[in-house]
């Protein structure tokens, strides 16, 4: 456990180490599409707001 003090960073991310060796491109691909559908989800909404639905 990190001891923090007055003069240290206060967030955890600054004390926290990433595994990326574990990542593979089946994970990429997953963020990739969920983003896909989000962004073609807000464009649905966008037209709906629009048209008046």
């Amino acid at each position: 456990m990190q001891r923090v003090g007055a003069d240290d960073e206060w967030v955890a991310e600054a004390y926290m180490k990433t595994d990326y060796s574990k990542l593979d491109k089946s994970d990429f691909e997953k963020v990739l599409f969920d983003y896909a559908l989000f962004t073609v989800g807000s464009s649905i909404d966008d037209v709906s707001d629009e048209v008046g639905e």
